[in-house]
């Protein structure tokens, strides 16, 4: 977790093409507006990258900060750098902003105080492991904008009971993606509702779950 102002951060990095020893300047501007931290993005729209307060029970994600939409959350290499594992034990809800595209993987690890997530309209994609073993999340709400699931979105979410399921056309995915992998339980149905919405329904969306 970090807390910082508005600020310029220069990356320096080399590339070696035969004999040709280049740098380049590569300039990432951050900025923060609690309880987020921000980086401005070359699309000119900003991705989440970090917390400035991981004790709220409700985290609202902006459709816009300092004149500018935020589409995304970023990527974490693994559960051990997910932006939103700090507040894991506080987190109760989260409102997704009206302009968010993508959930970043890792990005809601572990985040076991979650009951139901709702998300925006607009959204697209949903990265790999994004809300794995969030245990006692019990519904989700699949907007009809969604285009891909990465691996394992929501693995280990043994408590989910139902999933609606409104995307128009979601891309196949291969066998190893099983974005509901062990969800559901032995002890109660996990109940898929398909809208109106949906005209093609991806091979293993459901593939290794309860349902």
């Amino acid at each position: 977790m970090v807390s910082i102002a508005t600020c310029s951060v220069v990356c320096v990095y080399s590339m070696l093409w035969g004999e040709a020893n280049s740098q380049f300047n590569i300039i990432y501007e951050l900025y923060s507006e609690a309880p987020f931290v921000y980086i401005l993005k070359s699309d000119e729209t900003y991705e989440i990258v970090d917390l400035t307060d991981d004790t709220l029970e409700q985290y609202i994600i902006p459709a816009e900060v300092n004149g500018k939409k935020v589409t995304s959350i970023a990527d974490c290499s693994s559960w051990e750098d997910s932006i939103f594992y700090p507040a894991r034990h506080n987190m109760k809800n989260v409102v997704f902003g009206a302009n968010l595209k993508k959930i970043g993987a890792y990005s809601f690890y572990h985040c076991r105080e979650l009951v139901d997530l709702e998300f925006n309209e607009g959204l697209e994609e949903l990265g790999k492991n994004a809300f794995q073993d969030c245990t006692i999340l019990e519904s989700v709400t699949i907007p009809t904008t969604l285009k891909t699931f990465q691996s394992h979105v929501f693995r280990d979410c043994h408590a989910l009971k139902t999933i609606t399921y409104k995307a128009v056309n979601v891309e196949d995915m291969d066998d190893e993606c099983r974005p509901f992998y062990m969800c559901g339980s032995e002890e109660h149905d996990l109940d898929v509702v398909f809208t109106d919405t949906v005209t093609h329904i991806p091979a293993g969306l459901f593939r290794s779950s309860s349902t």
